[in-house]
């Protein structure tokens, strides 16, 4: 770069400019996928909750989700040991390793970070966001409600439901 003071303005400019132009992609992806979340047409993450498994091929499409019946057998066991026992996550966790169950990732010690993380997914808890990034949405605390009491979601809906927003969801 020249030491001449019109190259450095000219240079700033098209900094300016650049970054303007990168707020503006960025702002639109977001609406866009804002937009189709909305429809129904895409998933609220691409990874699916435990006992979900999503088609590598198209990771956010509702018609990619499929279920994983060894894995989705657990899940209630685990809400129902939690809330019938009253028993501590690291209870839970002996438990599952104690029966053989692998983790989501396929480990045999469950942590309780996954333990907790599976009791306050809002796809179980049925506290999906129906729009994601808007401010005020709770998923729950440990149990899965607001206030962080034990809740167990209703596992008995559909493969993929509708929320309030009209989002293709996983079942809550």
């Amino acid at each position: 770069m020249s030491p001449d003071p019109h190259d450095r303005l000219l240079l700033q400019i098209r900094g300016a400019v650049a970054e303007y132009e990168r707020t503006l992609i960025t702002e639109r992806m977001r609406r866009g996928r804002l937009q189709k979340y909305r429809a129904g047409v895409l998933l609220p993450r691409t990874k699916p909750p435990y006992g979900y498994a999503l088609d590598p091929d198209r990771p956010r499409e509702p018609d990619g989700v499929r279920l994983e019946e060894t894995e989705a057998a657990v899940v209630p066991e685990i809400f129902a040991w939690y809330e019938q026992e009253h028993t501590s996550l690291h209870a839970l966790a002996k438990h599952l390793r104690a029966q053989g169950v692998p983790t989501p990732s396929g480990k045999t010690v469950w942590s309780l970070a996954t333990l907790r993380r599976i009791l306050s997914q809002p796809a179980y808890t049925g506290t999906e966001d129906s729009d994601p990034g808007q401010p005020g949405a709770t998923t729950g605390g440990a149990g899965g409600s607001p206030d962080g009491s034990r809740r167990v979601g209703d596992l008995s809906g559909g493969f993929l439901s509708t929320g309030a927003g009209g989002a293709g969801q996983y079942p809550s």
